[in-house]
């Protein structure tokens, strides 16, 4: 929350009235959003400006890999790709996070 609130008291030392800053501040948190590894994979943004910088510096990025770290660690999932039946072959919460979410070291 606090990253927010430093957001949006940057956007108003800047902009020089409150709709242009509430219109200027929401956007910029919109574009973090998108770029937060939320609605797209990390390897599916385009490289040139929506990953660097802009993935490493959304603040949600760090938020949703605490949350995926939190949910997948230590849990095994059936592999519905092998079957239902087949119960040999489970897939790791670890295999999750690094494999589908796209995790690299922030989430292993």
């Amino acid at each position: 929350m606090m990253l927010v609130e430093s957001l949006m008291m940057i956007v108003a030392s800047i902009v020089p009235n409150f709709l242009m800053g509430i219109i200027v501040g929401s956007g910029l948190q919109g574009i973090m959003l998108l770029c937060g590894g939320y609605f797209r994979l990390p390897n599916d943004l385009p490289n040139l400006v929506w990953k660097y910088p802009l993935y490493h510096i959304a603040f949600h990025k760090y938020a949703f890999q605490g949350m995926f770290k939190n949910e997948f660690e230590g849990t095994t999932f059936p592999n519905a790709q092998l079957g239902i039946g087949n119960n040999s072959k489970k897939l790791s919460g670890e295999r999750i996070l690094r494999d589908i979410l796209q995790g690299g070291n922030g989430l292993l």
